[in-house]
């Protein structure tokens, strides 16, 4: 019974140590915690003491959120870059870059084909979705082969994440409700400044190229900042917690249908 009472005194020791971790998940703390790489495995969230080196070799590191963030960042920059340059410059076919055609803040009955009202909140909307349903399946890879900490499911239940839609379990309807979160909070700002500014004249094509790559790049960054804790929620590993407490009951000789009961 003392080796029993030893499992759940750990479990209990590691909860509150998540439950400290998302107390001190702030925003800004949030960034220096997971943008910084850690030696040894990345503890997301979770600062641990320095400890020896294992007796075996241990898996390298995964990226810092900083990395893959600019990977993120990257990809959606070209994107935009490449898809504005391609249908506003006939694929290069239009060497002045004064005759690329102007896009306008209404309607699509125009030279580009395209207007503000319509391309910001829909590049804003498929960013969003597309970075939460195909961005964080490297992340999540790397937590199955030991490179990267789980994250504490009541973590995104709390803080200023519970405003958001990161806590939707479902991966396509999180995707979803990301994707609207981000053109509520991101893209219809951003048509409505935009559209301050040029007012009823035309945003000039290659103006418009070089501001929506950047304007994506940003976007891109603040989405995967978003739904990067969802990636790594303890919930979507139980047949990992699973092997651990095995592994545990193993070093302490418990029983196994003492160590099972314990993990439910």
């Amino acid at each position: 019974m003392s080796t029993f009472r030893q499992v759940v005194d750990e479990e209990e020791q590691e909860t509150q140590e998540f439950k400290t971790a998302r107390e001190a998940f702030t925003a800004p703390t949030f960034f220096i915690q997971l943008c910084v790489p850690l030696s040894g495995p990345v503890s997301h969230g979770v600062t641990r003491a320095a400890s020896p080196p294992p007796a075996r070799s241990s898996p390298p590191p995964s990226l810092p959120l900083s990395c893959h963030s600019c990977i993120t960042m990257a990809i959606n920059f070209g994107i935009n870059f490449g898809w504005e340059w391609a249908s506003l410059s006939g694929w290069g076919n239009k060497q002045d870059k004064a005759a690329w055609p102007g896009i306008p803040v209404w309607g699509l009955n125009n030279a580009a084909g395209s207007c503000l009202a319509l391309d910001m909140p829909l590049t804003t909307f498929l960013i969003g979705f597309m970075c939460s349903l195909l961005g964080t399946g490297g992340t999540q890879k790397e937590v199955r082969e030991r490179k990267c900490k789980m994250l504490a499911s009541h973590v995104c239940e709390g803080g200023w994440w519970r405003y958001t839609p990161v806590k939707v379990r479902n991966l396509c309807n999180r995707s979803l409700c990301v994707g609207l979160f981000v053109t509520a909070l991101i893209g219809a700002p951003s048509f409505l400044l935009a559209w301050a500014v040029v007012g009823g004249g035309l945003f000039a094509g290659y103006e418009y190229t070089i501001f929506k790559a950047l304007w994506a790049t940003f976007v891109s960054a603040v989405v995967y900042t978003l739904v990067y804790p969802a990636a790594i929620d303890r919930f979507y590993f139980s047949d990992l917690l699973f092997e651990d407490l095995h592994k545990k009951a193993t070093r302490l000789n418990v029983p196994p249908l003492v160590a099972q009961p314990a993990l439910i």
